[in-house]
């Protein structure tokens, strides 16, 4: 699995296990890889655990890939769901 968080930088990890975000902050957009079945779906919610998945603007690129636009989002601590997975977003 690939995984690849942006803000004008680029990470990416090759790893065995589940998508992840890793620990960099965003201000207005990111990007994940993972397998197609792990990316069905992805929601974002807040530190109280609200969904905001409506507030921010998705686009899927292809069966692996979301690209995720947070300008309707707060700076804060987030929290990225796929499938099997929940982890940590910072925006600024």
């Amino acid at each position: 699995m690939k995984v690849i968080s942006l803000f004008y930088d680029i990470i990416k990890e090759e790893t065995k296990w589940p998508p992840l975000l890793l620990y960099h902050p965003t201000k207005s957009e990111i990007t994940i890889t993972a397998t197609e079945g792990e990316m069905e779906q992805v929601q974002i919610y807040n530190a109280l655990g609200k969904n905001l998945t409506h507030l921010v603007h998705q686009t899927r690129v292809n069966n692996v890939t979301f690209r995720i636009e947070l300008n309707q989002l707060r700076s804060g601590c987030y929290f990225v769901k796929t499938r099997n997975t929940t982890t940590t977003l910072m925006k600024h």
